[in-house]
């Protein structure tokens, strides 16, 4: 049942999960199925999807009638209600694999981060940060992104996720993050609406307007300082970790630097989606990389086009930094598609060519 509950709320593809290793032979053991799952209390207050549920829900009843004598009314009560129901937007509905990947991997890698300064690049949810966080315990993290709304969510899910207690290096939980937030929601319709160019991230898509400061120093009152075109947060319950308003293509080198100055490592998970963004990208990681002694950043990426990760490969090699695919084989923690390939690179200066 648990794993199932797991299941349920990363929203894993049905056509993985058994249903016909379920126990559920009378109502007492449909009603326990549908508290761990439709019904649980995490699920109320941050459900799937709609297209998930009611998806869950049919397959579920399917399989319950060919089992069973009698179907629980709760299950069709349900059912019956997200019929009425559709999905508002289709931002971060889920997590990109290359995330899941890369919390897996930190977990397991915790004296690459153990009372370090961490600085993640498109941190999104912030799953990954949250995960080095509660499980290595840096010295300090720091997340960023560009879309404001995005940062508006990960700001709220770092309140819930990291307090005074887990900075106090206290055992570590899981981390319970916001993935289908309202605000989000209004910010893919509204992106539908401009005529701007749009940067688009797997199923999500934000106006490059999204990361213009002018929009940010109006609307955002979480904005408590800002530096150049960064603006920066401090988590109110954990002074140790902190957000980023980061666009790569307009921070000034020195910002960077100056922001950068006592960084250690860097991580980045599904930011090489396009070859449009490779540049800035790469600029930023040269100069954060080449700022300090032996510092190191890890990039994972999904294989989406051989061609795009060329492109990064040669603009890495052009700026002077040093690349090793690694060989990963972390412990399965999360529900995802594991046939998608996720490469994991290890970057550093490279001194002899800068």
């Amino acid at each position: 049942m648990f794993n199932l509950t797991k299941q349920y709320f990363v929203m894993y593809p049905l056509r993985y999960i058994n249903m016909d290793e379920l126990l559920i032979t009378d109502l007492t053991q449909q009603k326990n199925l549908l508290l761990a799952t439709v019904q649980h209390p995490l699920s109320i207050h941050y459900p799937p999807s709609v297209s998930y549920r009611k998806y869950f829900l049919k397959s579920l009843i399917s399989q319950i009638e060919k089992k069973c004598d009698e179907v629980l009314d709760d299950l069709y009560t349900e059912y019956t209600t997200l019929l009425s129901k559709e999905d508002s937007g289709l931002c971060f509905k889920s997590y990109f694999l290359a995330a899941l990947f890369l919390a897996e991997w930190v977990s397991e890698k915790r004296d690459l981060f153990g009372d370090k300064h961490v600085l993640e690049l498109g941190s999104g949810l912030g799953l990954t940060g949250i995960t080095v966080c509660r499980q290595c315990h840096p010295s300090r993290f720091t997340f960023s992104d560009c879309h404001i709304r995005v940062l508006s969510l990960l700001k709220q899910n770092i309140a819930r996720n990291i307090s005074t207690a887990t900075c106090s290096n206290t055992e570590p939980h899981s981390p319970s993050l916001n993935t289908a937030n309202s605000d989000l929601d209004e910010a893919y319709e509204e992106s539908q609406k401009r005529k701007q160019p749009e940067a688009k991230i797997g199923d999500s898509s934000f106006s490059s307007e999204d990361c213009h400061m002018k929009k940010l120093n109006e609307a955002e009152p979480w904005c408590e300082k800002i530096i150049d075109n960064v603006c920066i947060f401090t988590n109110v319950d954990c002074s140790q970790t902190e957000v980023w308003q980061l666009n790569w293509e307009i921070a000034r080198d020195s910002t960077i630097l100056r922001l950068s100055s006592d960084v250690d490592v860097i991580l980045a998970a599904d930011v090489v989606y396009d070859e449009s963004i490779i540049p800035p990208l790469v600029r930023i990681l040269s100069i954060i990389l080449h700022g300090g002694n032996k510092r190191e950043a890890y990039v994972a990426s999904t294989i989406r086009n051989k061609k795009t990760r060329d492109s990064f490969i040669g603009a890495l090699e052009l700026a002077s930094v040093s690349w090793e695919v690694l060989s990963t084989s972390a412990k399965m923690i999360f529900y995802y598609d594991r046939s998608v390939p996720v490469e994991m690179i290890k970057l550093t200066a490279d001194d002899k060519g800068h």
